[in-house]
């Protein structure tokens, strides 16, 4: 047994160095035994950066300026031949995500005030009203501008409004809609009762406004194609505010005949 050992032990060295001689690593024991692999055997490392789109995670080429799956610029590489790690790999910051920026809201959704180009011109104005007022003094035609004017109230429009080219809009950008349009009418008895002061307003206001356009938060423009396809709508006050109003016309109209026929009937009783 004791020769055996002595003859394995030369045995080990002298496979050893013949590995040695091969081009193996000779550094432990282990190695020894198992032979590493040779240097030409060992592969090659890829020479160019491993580069991962930031957006949609794609692998890039090298020297990449833009990503082919997302159009997103890559950025410059880091120097020093590091690779850029894919979004998967990258830290995700802590928190809720960040806000997107502020656009400006659409004309008709977030329109406040007309541009002076927009505003319909005070001979557009005064000749609307005109044609409502002469027009609507006419007997038998009357009828016909009052129910012609009930249909162009959706839309923010008068017959006279309508033949001069002009529109009602709120101060939102909408058309102004039925309800919204007759309650206007109903606080023009305002402006006209101080001897027509809140019509006479709209020649200094910088937005030609009337007293009861800025009661009502309202604009005359020039009837445009863009200005015709906005939504025509209502406050909710002043829905609520002609329901009111005309219950309120009803009762009056109401008591008023009653107290017309009780002095009838009191004059024959006399």
């Amino acid at each position: 047994m004791f020769n055996q050992a002595r003859v394995a032990e030369p045995e080990y060295h002298l496979t050893g160095r013949v590995a040695a001689s091969k081009g193996y690593n000779m550094s432990s024991r282990a190695d020894c035994m198992a032979p590493a692999i040779p240097a030409k055997q060992k592969l090659e490392e890829p020479r160019g950066l491993v580069m991962f789109c930031t957006q949609c995670g794609a692998r890039l080429p090298e020297r990449a300026a833009f990503c082919a799956q997302c159009g997103v610029r890559v950025a410059a590489p880091p120097a020093g031949g590091a690779s850029i790690p894919s979004p998967a790999s990258a830290p995700h910051p802590v928190g809720p995500p960040p806000e997107a920026p502020f656009t400006p809201p659409a004309a008709g959704q977030g329109f406040t005030r007309p541009t002076p180009a927009d505003l319909a011109s005070l001979w557009q104005r005064f000749g609307s009203w005109i044609i409502d007022m002469v027009v609507g003094a006419i007997p038998l035609v009357n009828w016909a501008v009052v129910i012609g004017n009930l249909i162009a109230y959706r839309r923010g429009m008068t017959l006279g409004l309508t033949i001069v080219g002009a529109r009602i809009v709120r101060g939102n950008g909408q058309i102004s809609g039925f309800y919204h349009t007759a309650v206007r009418g109903m606080a023009a008895v305002l402006s006209f009762i101080p001897l027509g002061l809140g019509y006479w307003w709209a020649f200094w206001d910088p937005y030609k406004q009337t007293w009861h356009d800025k009661i009502m938060d309202t604009y005359v423009v020039r009837n445009t194609e863009e200005m015709s396809r906005r939504p025509g709508t209502s406050a909710r006050a002043a829905v609520i505010i002609f329901w009111i109003l005309l219950a309120a016309s009803i009762i009056i109209a109401f008591l008023v005949a009653m107290a017309i026929a009780a002095a009838a009937a009191w004059g024959e009783f006399l």
